[in-house]
């Protein structure tokens, strides 16, 4: 599969964003898509949670984890898992992907001048994303186990170690969704559009030839118009 999040126009009009199996055209997961549709209002909100989330989701395919046969069989994520998902999510995609291929070395393995070192030459690296990335990545993933378990054990008869499982792993990701500093620092993906949703879909609209908004001249509307599609 070849995911991708793409922007589409339904009939009636609305807007919304998806992950999309690029290979077939259809939805990468139709649980994800659910959730999408049932849980943000705006295409733009969508649209940030599908990258998010989907992040996540490849992050633990690449290890062998199904996240959805883990959150309905109760399982979830052991700390190993867990521990190396965080890390994961503080990087660029593509430095994520090379880190996924490869064997974390756990911190228990380092001295402390080890780890000290460590941090130093990766505190200024430029494959690592702003903290506001990472905090966002934490919290829409933590967003999606949590519709994924509602979903599949809200009737009330949960099993109690179903129960505390979901808890610890709810209150682990709270607690680094807290501990993450909020900062106005801005650093993108170069995979990711240069150009937001919602200002691609004003520019289409205001280049219609007869759009009052338009702010060329009548003779020029309809070839500025073409060139915008070529």
């Amino acid at each position: 599969m070849n995911p991708s999040v793409e922007i589409s126009r339904m009939l009636d009009g609305k807007v919304v964003a998806d992950a999309i199996d690029t290979d077939c055209g259809i939805p990468y997961c139709f649980f994800l898509s659910t959730y999408l549709r049932e849980c943000f209002d705006s295409y733009s909100s969508m649209e940030a949670a599908a990258h998010a989330t989907l992040f996540g989701i490849q992050h633990y395919e690449k290890k062998g984890v199904d996240v959805l046969e883990r959150v309905k069989t109760g399982l979830f994520f052991t700390s190993d898992e867990y521990d190396d998902f965080i890390y994961i999510c503080k990087y660029k995609k593509e430095k994520a992907k090379q880190l996924t291929a490869e064997k974390v070395v756990s911190f228990e393995q380092l001295s402390s001048k080890q780890i000290d070192n460590l941090i130093h030459e990766t505190s200024q690296s430029e494959d690592r994303v702003a903290e506001n990335t990472y905090k966002g990545r934490l919290s829409y993933f933590k967003r999606y186990i949590t519709y994924l378990y509602k979903l599949w054990h809200q009737a009330g008869n949960t099993p109690k170690d179903v129960v505390a499982r979901f808890e610890n792993f709810e209150e682990t990701i709270s607690t680094d969704i807290r501990r993450t500093k909020s900062t106005n620092k801005v650093v993108r993906d170069p995979f990711e559009q240069a150009i937001s949703t919602d200002v691609y879909f004003n520019m289409l609209e205001i280049i219609q030839p007869f759009c009052a908004k338009n702010p060329f001249t009548p003779s020029v509307r309809l070839r500025n118009q073409l060139a915008m599609f070529c």
